[in-house]
This record gives structure tokens, sequence and C-alpha cells, in this order.
């Protein structure tokens, strides 16, 4: 970027030590001590920014979220006449997730059942590595719930499949706006990035997203987490009829109540 540009260029980063100009090769906004308290609803952190520093709560928890926060942080040090590092910490404290990011779903179950919009390969990485990480801590695992929409990248199917193989030891793959394709189709073409899993033996492909999510919970056990992806905060899912109703929070909430939680 520096070399096709005359413009400042402000970078950000992580790091576990601060250094004279930020993580190595980066200059501009760095976060150090970063650590999440408890529960994995929010982390703290030091940031760095103009050669001062703040004590800062995140109320967010992964390391991609931290990420999105520098950038917000770098985007506002760019600014005419800059800002100060403490003056971003209580900005910062109350930034919430939107509804569908990360998002719990609780009826008294003894495992998580998190809704996240994830639907890119990236976006699943982040998610997914972070959620491993939280079922690794409580002595459980992933269980992931997803399928991939029709009439758009299909490059992305199998590497979707892919990427949940190496973070969940369930993998359900399921509708996801399949609009005018074939879903099972589909759901055939993320399994084809499931190297090592078949059908019975960690992957299940179900059409049908309710029952999908309701064969999650099925298999859950306690400390697990089970992943719903792709939907968040959307109020529709599109078939070959056009857009339905769809609540992919209330879907977790069903299928729990019908396994007699809540």
């Amino acid at each position: 970027v520096r070399a096709v540009t005359a413009a400042p260029v402000l970078e950000f980063g992580r790091d576990s030590a601060p250094r004279a100009g930020g993580v190595t090769g980066v200059t501009g906004v760095t976060a150090t001590a970063a650590r999440e308290p408890g529960g994995g609803g929010s982390q703290r952190f030091v940031l760095h920014l103009s050669g001062a520093a703040a004590e800062c709560t995140l109320n967010a928890p992964g390391a991609f979220n931290l990420d999105n926060c520098l950038a917000a942080a770098a985007a506002a040090s760019a600014r005419r006449g800059g800002v100060q590092a403490a003056a971003l910490a209580a900005p910062i404290a109350a930034l919430r997730l939107p509804p569908g990011h990360l998002e719990e779903v609780e009826c008294g179950q003894p495992f998580r059942v998190v809704v996240d919009y994830a639907h890119t390969p990236e976006a699943f990485r982040a998610a997914l590595s972070f959620l491993a990480g939280e079922a690794r801590r409580a002595g459980g695992r992933v269980i992931a719930v997803f399928g991939s929409a029709g009439e758009r990248d299909v490059e992305k199917r199998p590497q979707q499949g892919r990427i949940a193989c190496r973070y969940a030891d369930l993998v359900v793959l399921t509708d996801e706006d399949c609009r005018g394709e074939d879903p099972a189709a589909i759901l055939r073409q993320i399994a084809a990035g499931c190297r090592g899993r078949s059908v019975g033996a960690g992957l299940v492909l179900e059409v049908d997203r309710q029952a999908a999510i309701a064969h999650a919970v099925a298999a859950a056990r306690p400390g697990d987490v089970v992943a719903l992806l792709g939907k968040g905060h959307e109020a529709s899912i599109i078939g070959p009829r056009g857009p339905r109703a769809w609540d992919e929070r209330a879907a977790a909430v069903t299928a729990l109540q019908a396994a007699g939680y809540g």
C-alpha cells in the first residue's frame, strides 16, 4: 500500500508486549496484554495509540472482534486532529455486538447454543476457531450447523466444509437461502470439502433447517458448543418460491424446548 499511495498509512495489530512502533513492522494502533475473563463475554486489553496507552474493556469475545475494534480505533485516530487512547476507552466499553453475531441462546441447557452470521470462509475460520477454543476449555465439542446460499459463490462451498471439519466434531449441513438451486445438491458440494468425513460419521445432511438444528441439539452433550452459522440476524430464508419468515434464534429455542429445556 505504501508503494502506491502518498497518503499516510496507519496500521493496527495485536502483540503480547508493547514495542517501539507497535507490532514488528507495524506502526499505528496496537493492543497488548489482551485477556478474556471467565465466561468469554468480554476482554480487557491495553490500547497503544500515538505514544500513549489506556486500559480498555471490549464487551465482545474473540480475537477477530478485537481486530475490528483496533481497525475502528485506527480510523478514529486518522481523522483530522486525531484522538487520544484514553478518549477511546469509554466508547469501546459501550460497544455491543449486534444481534445474530456470537449471540447466545439460553434455555437452561448444559451446553451452549450460539447464533452467528458467519457465511464466508474467513468468517467461518474466525468464528469456529474461537468457539473450538471455548469448547475445549469446557471439555466439550463443537457441533456446526450451516449451509451455503444458492445462486451465489459456488467456489466457497467446499471451502466451508473443509474449514468446518477442521474445527467441528460434528458437521450438520442444511439449507441456507437455496433460491432456485437444488438444496440437496448444495449440501453435497459443501460435503465435498469434508474429507475424512462421511454421512453418519461426523457428517449429517439435512435439508430442513429446523430439523438440522433439532438434530444438533439432540446430539449435544454438557460442555459442547452448538454453532448455528449463516443466518444470524436475518428475518427470512429464501427458497425457490421466494422468502419466508425465519428467525434462527427462535428456531433454536423451539429445538431446545422440544428437547425438554426451557
